[in-house]
């Protein structure tokens, strides 16, 4: 039997506590891997798609993924692919984005994806960011719909808004993204997945919103003022949950489309023209309110210039115009022109516009329709009528048995009842009362002027 002595005893009992105390430690240690910082799990993460322009649609989805993030305490990621949108609803995804309780992640991709425009500030508000192979970011420039710079004095003014508010996104991310963020506003500066990586634009190249995970584990962030550090599931494998957009989400979301929109209008100011031109069918009016509010709708959710609208109207107006008083195709020429003016207005400023072939052939059909159809409408309301009763009006017959003020005429070869129709009060002319006295005798010609039931009312024809 080996006896150990006092002191290695005390000193065993020591070491065994302290090895105790280190186990016990652990997932306090795992927690806490360095010091103050601590760990948010990457293992399960809720997951989102933006893909087109940034409207108030994109900015409603985001920010209820973000509150469901929230409320169940995981990390947001953004599967983004966009050409840029308006400026109001980047600012308002970015502000939630950078203010946000949970860490938020953003993956341009997959590739050939791009995140251009507004869409690079919302990579620069994310806390991780990554991109896949062969995207761009950047080209962050105030543009018109036409990709025209804007007047000297606006463009001056919102560049330097946009550039401040670029660098001050990439701040955190080092001076070289900073100055590329606000390169990217004033120059338009773009660049590709490794480019972007190499000046710290983002945090790395991933080819899946999976392997962007991956990469982002051990990475520090700062998330409503503490320092977190993104720790990826021991065994790396990721829970990718979406939110799904909601019905109304969808069908908002093909609305706030330039072409949809304009073709919303343009079919609502039709329709309203074709209402007024045979009113009481109802059917035409109904489809114009309804796709007049449809794309009121789209013009607001993509911040549309309302001046453009004006020109629509203005083009309609002079369509119908062509058709009550054909000047050649004049007018009609002009009003092609204002349409397709207001369709660039509409969307000027906005960061994206409508190729022109869509463009053209709106202002082509707008024409064609007031023309032909609502033109047709309104010269067959105008036209005299060919039967019935009201058909007689106007028609020079003979009398058949002398108007002495009363007699006979011939119309359609049928003999009708017919009496000399005198001014009212038994006034009028010396002519007028000659022919009721003297009568008009049979063989002459006389102008049937109205009808009392079976009784015409004519008067001499000049």
């Amino acid at each position: 039997m080996v006896t150990i002595g006092r002191p290695l005893a005390a000193l065993l009992a020591v070491a065994t506590a302290v090895l105790g105390l280190f186990v016990g430690a652990l997932p306090a240690l795992a927690r806490a891997p360095r010091g103050p910082d601590d760990v948010w799990s990457l293992a399960r993460v809720l997951t989102i798609r933006i893909d087109g322009p940034i409207t108030n649609v994109s900015r409603d989805y985001s920010r209820r993924a973000l509150s469901l993030a929230t409320a169940e305490g995981v990390p947001l990621l953004v599967e983004l692919d966009t050409p840029g949108g308006g400026s109001d609803s980047m600012s308002a995804i970015a502000g939630a984005f950078l203010n946000a309780s949970v860490p938020v992640l953003v993956w341009v991709g997959p590739e050939g994806a791009q995140a251009a425009s507004a869409g690079t500030f919302i990579v620069l508000s994310a806390h991780g960011a990554g991109m896949a192979p062969r995207t761009t970011i950047g080209a962050a420039s105030p543009v018109d719909a036409e990709g025209a710079d804007l007047p000297e004095t606006m463009q001056r003014k919102v560049t330097e808004d946009l550039s401040a508010q670029a660098r001050g996104y990439a701040t955190r991310r080092g001076s070289k993204a900073a100055d590329w963020a606000e390169d990217a506003v004033r120059a338009a500066a773009s660049a590709t997945a490794d480019e972007a990586l190499a000046i710290g634009v983002i945090d790395a190249v991933a080819s899946s919103p999976e392997e962007l995970l991956a990469a982002l584990d051990g990475l520090t962030v700062t998330v409503a003022g503490t320092r977190r550090v993104l720790s990826a599931s021991l065994s790396g494998a990721f829970e990718l949950e979406a939110v799904p957009t909601t019905s109304a989400e969808r069908i908002l979301g093909l609305l706030a489309q330039p072409a949809i929109a304009l073709l919303l209008i343009t079919l609502g100011v039709n329709a309203i023209l074709a209402e007024l031109a045979n009113p009481g069918g109802y059917v035409a009016g109904v489809v114009g309110i309804v796709s007049l509010v449809l794309g009121f709708y789209s013009l607001g959710a993509l911040e549309a210039n309302l001046v453009g609208l004006v020109f629509v109207v203005a083009a309609a107006a002079l369509f119908v115009l062509e058709a009550q008083t054909p000047t050649k195709g004049l007018l009609g020429l002009a009003g092609i022109g204002l349409f397709v003016l207001g369709a660039v207005i509409l969307f000027s400023g906005t960061g994206f516009g409508i190729p022109w072939v869509p463009i053209l052939s709106m202002a082509a059909f707008s024409l064609l329709f007031v023309v032909f159809a609502v033109g047709a409408i309104a010269r067959a309301l105008h036209r005299t009528p060919v039967t019935g009763g009201e058909s007689l009006i106007g028609q020079t017959v003979e009398v058949r048995q002398a108007l002495a003020p009363r007699g006979k005429v011939l119309v359609d070869g049928e003999l009708w009842d017919a009496v000399v129709d005198e001014p009212a009060g038994g006034a009028g002319t010396d002519e007028s009362r000659g022919a009721v006295d003297a009568g008009i005798m049979r063989g002459e010609r006389v102008v049937i002027v109205g009808r009392d039931g079976f009784t015409l009312r004519v008067k001499r024809a000049r």
